[in-house]
């Protein structure tokens, strides 16, 4: 009989005790976390799970399969997006079923492609993500999206169809709610890529990074300091051409990760919220590139978006904007604050800052009086 077909034979007493268990799970976890309708969805997905023939479930604990099942999802319904409720983090769920994060994400990974949880499918979609799909076929049209027989096709260079609806979908919850706050979803690829960052130090080690930050790529195509770790690599080996291409990659999908429909920024994108950073770096890597190819216009429309939308500037955003105004180049501009050529006097910067901001209170004003009410 073929696989995933459902059969008049009775169901197998030991797929029916370990149906259960998985059950007794995502019960419990559903009614403590989540709602009534990831409880059915859950359910719905097991029961076929179980249908199987022969069934998965035969294989593998009750907890991993519980805590795969809800992660398969809530991946595709944005349970891990802050911007959605209900919400948990990926590491939060994967820690209330006492399970480790890495082997969560490949049992869901399994489930997810096994029984078809991606876009456009929408058999296992939250009510929201049904009527957020009824907007679908126009956004398809707007993006140049045509769909086959054997699923998307596209003319755009995207890395990951799904992301892209993903986007989209996102792009409509945002611009209904005013589009106040953006703080990005949790991506799992990060811990993995800050572990990259501690292994690069190690003698020796470059192309086994290089090899596995082109896996967080397609793993993950919406967390951008993976493409900009592997550009620096790239250029290095001297291919600036395809080093920007892949910068600049990382800067479209950033920036439309935040945008609503109208293309307007969120009024803030902090960078206290630790989701939000590898966001705000591909957009500043832009900005600087614009700056270095004396594009300064679009240089400044950049950072002064990234300035209003995070005045605490982690970044340094208004430094830049200071010294486009003042005519400096990007070198001029840091070889003044150079100690040793190794790195940059805060002091002298900040010293050097309130002396000459003074001269564009049309620039400056508004943040002033920002930070002087935090």
């Amino acid at each position: 009989m073929p696989r995933g077909k459902k059969s008049d034979i009775p169901e197998d007493p030991l797929v029916t005790q370990k149906k259960l268990a998985v059950l007794e799970k995502t019960d419990a976890f559903c009614s403590q976390y989540l709602n009534a309708e990831y409880k059915r969805l859950t359910k719905k997905l097991v029961e076929k799970i179980a249908h199987d023939i022969p069934s998965p479930l035969l294989r593998g604990r009750p907890e991993i399969w519980a805590a795969g099942v809800v992660h398969a999802l809530g991946s595709y319904n944005f349970l891990f997006d802050r911007s959605f409720k209900p919400y948990i983090s990926a590491a939060d769920l994967a820690a209330a079923f006492d399970v480790a994060s890495g082997t969560v994400s490949q049992k869901a990974t399994q489930i997810r492609d096994r029984y078809n949880i991606h876009f456009p499918n929408t058999e296992f979609a939250m009510k929201h993500m049904k009527e957020m799909a009824g907007n679908l076929d126009d956004m398809m049209a707007q993006m140049g999206i045509f769909m086959q027989e054997d699923g998307p096709m596209m003319n755009m260079g995207v890395l990951n169809e799904g992301a892209v609806f993903a986007d989209q979908f996102k792009m409509t919850r945002r611009s209904s709610s005013q589009h106040e706050e953006f703080v990005d979803s949790d991506h799992e690829v990060m811990t993995e890529f800050y572990d990259l960052t501690e292994v690069l130090e190690q003698p020796g080690k470059e192309a086994q990074v290089r090899k596995r930050l082109e896996r967080l790529i397609v793993e993950d195509p919406d967390y951008f300091d993976t493409y900009l770790m592997l550009a620096d690599f790239i250029e290095e080996d001297g291919d600036k051409e395809q080093a920007d291409g892949l910068r600049e990659t990382a800067y479209q999908r950033a920036l439309a990760r935040i945008v609503n429909k109208k293309g307007e920024w969120p009024k803030s994108l902090e960078w206290g919220w630790l989701e939000n950073r590898h966001i705000i770096r591909a957009l500043q890597d832009r900005a600087l590139r614009y700056w270095k190819d004396g594009d300064t216009n679009a240089a400044l429309e950049l950072f002064r978006k990234l300035l209003r939308s995070n005045p605490h500037d982690n970044i340094g955003a208004r430094n830049y904007i200071l010294a486009i105004r003042l005519g400096e180049t990007l070198e001029q501009h840091e070889k003044q604050f150079e100690v040793d050529g190794d790195y940059l006097d805060a002091k002298k910067m900040w010293d050097w800052f309130e002396k000459n901001s003074a001269l564009f209170p049309d620039e400056f004003g508004w943040w002033r009086e920002a930070v002087k009410e935090e």
